[in-house]
């Protein structure tokens, strides 16, 4: 009879701990969610070609930005070169069984004191791990490997007229693309803006119903 008693203060026990911990990644997630909301509506407001040093620099600060860079393993960040990396993602909830990897990712690059680039990916995974190591696309976007559904957005300084617009690839075999990107400029309007950066990122935070291109990328860009 003690031993039953015990093994059930056992049991009680590790089911606090699992649903404590549980309520722990939840609640870091929302955390995190925040954060990315307003991180997304402050990119959103940045104008390449005439933002500043100055205005990623403010970003940074405020979300975390670290220096990177392709060509050297300790990269500087000054007015004359910086490239920052913004990172989002649904850790620790993302390690709870069923919960899928969700993350938001910018980049903001800097040249002789002006923003020239800014990127924005957001994406889930079909699996439970991260894996090292990122891809370039033709469109100059650093994408993490093996991404379900990933969707871009790319605003640049300087672009030629067909370069607008957005770009779907790497179609499965019902035509879903795996990515789609949408690519603005400085013809771009207020209207295209506001379409691009439309985004729900309540995967972030989210234990299911994330398992659809829908749940990634914008409302209606299957009519785009």
């Amino acid at each position: 009879m003690a031993e039953r008693r015990l093994w059930k203060v056992y049991a009680s026990s590790f089911l606090f701990l699992l649903l404590f911990s549980a309520g722990l990644a939840w609640g870091y997630s929302r955390y995190t969610l925040t954060r990315a909301r307003t991180f997304l509506a402050e990119l959103a407001k940045l104008k390449p070609g005439e933002s500043t040093f100055a205005d990623a620099q403010r970003l940074r600060r405020a979300y975390g930005g670290v220096p990177t860079s392709l060509l050297t393993q300790n990269p500087t960040c000054s007015e004359e070169r910086c490239e920052l990396l913004f990172t989002f993602d649904n850790k620790p909830l993302c390690y709870l069984p069923g919960v899928l990897q969700v993350h938001l990712g910018g980049d903001i690059t800097v040249k002789e004191g002006r923003v020239v680039e800014s990127v924005l990916l957001f994406g889930r995974k079909p699996n439970s791990e991260f894996d090292a190591g990122d891809r370039r696309t033709q469109e100059g976007v650093i994408i993490p490997p093996e991404w379900e559904y990933l969707y871009g957005v790319r605003d640049v300084a300087q672009r030629a007229q067909e370069e607008y617009g957005l770009r779907k690839s790497d179609p499965d075999s019902h035509g879903v693309p795996h990515f789609v990107t949408f690519r603005l400029g400085p013809r771009s309007t207020a209207e295209d803006k506001n379409r691009a950066y439309s985004i729900d990122l309540s995967c972030l935070a989210r234990l299911r119903g994330c398992d659809s291109p829908s749940s990634i990328y914008p409302q209606g860009w299957q009519n785009w």
